[in-house]
């Protein structure tokens, strides 16, 4: 994308352009109805839970798809849960997965080291799943990754001077370079883009009020 420096430049806060900013307002009635649909389509409750008992510290990623609670009882026609791969470090894969176009996963998640966040990817191998670590960061991220048609791949970065990062493969090598400015720190949320190739993502700690903003990029 024309316009992308390198992590070790700086950005001047106006070339961000802040699209709107708000306070956020919470119906915890309908937060806990989703949440209950969540565990009845087989979220993370389903899988991730028993990881943390004393004898399995593992994470897992799982495959599971039931629009119900068959779930739990496949024999009486629902879907069935299975776990592609267990992590062998305490992951915490928050930020979920996303497909390549020849079905490889990627994601993004605690590493085996104190204070390391991974940028990984998951290949297909025989019946099970090959661990591949792409790059790592020692700033924590939340959000599930973006890929463009060329197969770069776009995230946030919770609080840091690099508020959106791209990884370019090359050669078998991921070239890191991003965005950095001052819109604010608290990035939960995932990076999209537009045609054009405009970057977008959110801020919680930003914004006038400092209660969020939604930024974009430009090339």
């Amino acid at each position: 994308m024309p316009g992308v420096e390198n992590d070790t430049d700086s950005r001047p806060p106006d070339q961000y352009r802040r699209l709107g900013q708000g306070r956020i307002s919470h119906d915890k009635d309908k937060l806990n109805s989703a949440q209950g649909s969540d565990l009845l389509h087989g979220s993370s409750h389903n899988c991730r839970n028993s990881r943390r008992s004393p004898a399995d510290r593992s994470d897992r990623i799982c495959r599971s798809a039931s629009p119900g609670p068959d779930l739990h009882h496949p024999s009486e026609g629902g879907w069935t849960e299975s776990v592609i791969y267990a992590f062998p470090f305490d992951a915490d894969p928050y930020g979920g997965l996303i497909f390549d176009q020849i079905g490889n996963l990627y994601g993004i998640t605690n590493g085996p080291t104190q204070d390391q966040t991974v940028v990984y990817e998951l290949t297909p191998a025989g019946s099970g799943w090959t661990f591949n670590q792409l790059y790592s960061f020692y700033v924590g991220s939340f959000a599930k990754l973006t890929m463009d048609p060329a197969g770069n791949l776009y995230g946030t970065l919770f609080a840091a001077d690099l508020e959106v990062f791209r990884l370019t493969p090359s050669n078998g090598q991921w070239t890191q370079t991003g965005f950095t400015g001052g819109v604010g720190d608290f990035r939960y949320g995932s990076v999209i883009l537009d045609a054009s190739g405009n970057v977008y993502a959110t801020a919680s700690g930003a914004g006038s009020y400092g209660v969020g903003a939604v930024f974009e990029i430009t090339p």
